[in-house]
């Protein structure tokens, strides 16, 4: 849903790629997403190859609602914390990842 929020239309594969996670794996997830009216799949412009993944209107209720209680988790989490402390742990879990990864000098949101 978080990748759907910024690529609404976007294909399966530009999603796996987004993710971070297999094809075949995406598939299973999209189809209970689809199964709980989450998201829809539409072909555009009479391109009957390939389907492009769209959130529902329950789809971008869900993402709110997602958004809101990780920024409350966010907040309670980091209480006490300040701005250069929270940097540098971003640093280091970002070096943890790409360590655990090997996807050196990316970031999860593609800056860095």
């Amino acid at each position: 849903m978080d990748y759907l929020k910024e690529h609404d239309g976007a294909n399966q594969k530009e999603i796996a790629r987004g993710c971070h996670i297999e094809p075949a794996t995406l598939t299973s997830v999209l189809n209970r997403m689809e199964e709980k009216k989450i998201i829809e799949r539409r072909m555009l412009h009479g391109n009957r190859r390939s389907l492009y993944v769209f959130l529902t209107d329950l789809g971008k209720e869900l993402v709110l609602s997602v958004e809101t209680a990780f920024s409350q988790i966010e907040e309670e989490a980091f209480q006490g914390v300040s701005e250069g402390e929270k940097e540098q742990f971003m640093k280091i879990f970002f070096r943890i990842y790409f360590n655990l990864t090997g996807k050196e000098g990316e970031s999860l949101d593609g800056k860095m």
